[in-house]
């Protein structure tokens, strides 16, 4: 096997996690919610949780200017700075 083919190999395996948890997190939420919908929760979900598992949960109080909501609403370069600030 060539290292092109290997990467390819972890990209689907890293789609087919997140396509797992979506489907889990899909069974236990409202019918009445798109995909669309589900999808920037778990957005929102994961930047929180990147940047808290991060910078240490211990640290988690210091964040005090930010909410979860504004955190979520960040991009992921904004939440790298924040994260550095903490290192």
């Amino acid at each position: 096997m060539n290292r092109k083919y290997k990467f390819q190999i972890s990209e689907i395996r890293e789609l087919l996690r997140d396509n797992e948890l979506l489907v889990c997190y899909i069974e236990q939420l409202p019918n009445d919610l798109s995909r669309n919908a589900i999808e920037k929760r778990l957005e929102r979900a994961r930047k929180i949780y990147y940047l808290f598992s991060n910078i240490g949960y211990d640290k988690i109080q210091l964040v005090k200017s930010y909410s979860a909501l504004r955190i979520s609403k960040l991009s992921w370069d904004k939440i790298d700075a924040i994260e550095e600030k903490f290192e």
